[in-house]
């Protein structure tokens, strides 16, 4: 289960084989992933804004409620249950279908952010 998460940073791939994604690079059988929001840059072709690659379309479950300012990611991403969000609706609590605002995320001062998540303002630069 892979849920409220979110990314604000550019996500580029290393290798010819890997498939990247904004929140995840590839979802295994099984999967439920919901409530996620990628607000950074996917960069690469084969790139989408929350998940990258799937292993099965059966066993993979996305509920409609992964998000993507609509210029960060490719639109293709849709397959994925993913739903585009303007710059000028980012702030806007109602168009974040499911997410929990006051007891999970609450909205930063650019986007929503987690409420109790230490691990915030982690970078990683390879």
């Amino acid at each position: 289960w892979f849920h409220d998460c979110y990314n604000t940073g550019t996500v580029t791939k290393t290798d010819s084989n890997s498939e990247i994604g904004g929140i995840l690079g590839k979802a295994d059988n099984y999967s439920y992933i919901q409530k996620n929001f990628n607000y950074g840059k996917v960069n690469e072709g084969n790139g989408y804004a929350i998940v990258g690659g799937r292993v099965s379309d059966v066993t993979t479950v996305y509920d409609d409620c992964n998000y993507y300012i609509s210029d960060t990611g490719k639109a293709q991403g849709k397959w994925f249950g993913e739903t585009s969000i303007s710059p000028a609706d980012i702030k806007i609590k109602e168009k974040y279908k499911g997410f929990l605002f006051d007891s999970i995320w609450v909205m930063g001062p650019i986007h929503p952010i987690l409420i109790d998540c230490p691990f915030q303002d982690v970078t990683y630069d390879k």
